[in-house]
Formats: structure tokens, C-alpha cells, sequence
């Protein structure tokens, strides 16, 4: 699995409207009970991302930190971006896995 595809299968989420970005956004559809799966960028302040994992722990939404604010820009085809929320179930699953296959692929690199 390599980075371009997940960001081409991010692409797709956003254009099939199954996405919402920034921290504001992202928090709202964890409370809303919308957010599947919540990316937050691993250069983000230790604040946000400790905001992200309390509030995933307490409305069960599942946040994994990846790459940089830049990265999940690129990824959402947007500029910097803190955090990014999928809201579909089946789009999350599949981009779990995809991220999973490319941290065992590279050993933990930041991707």
C-alpha cells in the first residue's frame, strides 16, 4: 500500500461527500455521532490531540494520528488540516485498513 493511494481513496470520500475537516468540524461530528474514523495530524498541539482521544473515548469514535497537518491536507485535498473525520462506516473501514497495511509496510514510519 503506498501513500498516493490513500490519498487517491481520500479523494474519494471527499467527493463522495463522506468527509469534513478542520478541528472545529471534526469535533462537532464526533459529538453529532457522524465521525466513523477521525485523522488528527501528529504535529498537532498535545492539547487538540488529547481533545480528539477524550472525546473519541467518550462518544466511541475512532481517532488514529497520522502524518502532519500538511499531510492530512494533502489527503483531504485541502491546505493544512489539524484533523479530517470520515462519516461514512465503509469508507473508514477501508481507509483503517489501508493505513494499517502501510504502517506494518514501513515499520511505523509517519505517513
Amino acid at each position: 500500500m503506498t501513500e498516493e493511494k490513500i490519498c487517491s481513496f481520500m479523494g474519494l470520500a471527499v467527493k463522495a461527500g463522506k468527509t469534513v475537516s478542520g478541528s472545529f468540524m471534526c469535533d462537532k461530528a464526533i459529538k453529532m455521532g457522524t465521525a466513523k474514523l477521525v485523522l488528527v495530524a501528529k504535529d498537532a498541539s498535545d492539547n487538540t490531540r488529547k481533545g480528539f482521544h477524550d472525546a473519541g473515548k467518550f462518544y466511541n469514535a475512532r481517532i488514529r494520528e497520522v502524518g502532519s497537518k500538511e499531510l492530512l491536507g494533502k489527503y483531504s485535498g485541502k491546505e493544512s488540516r489539524t484533523a479530517v473525520a470520515i462519516t461514512s462506516e465503509s469508507f473508514a473501514n477501508k481507509l483503517l485498513s489501508m493505513l494499517d497495511e502501510l504502517e506494518q509496510n514501513h515499520g511505523g514510519a509517519d505517513y
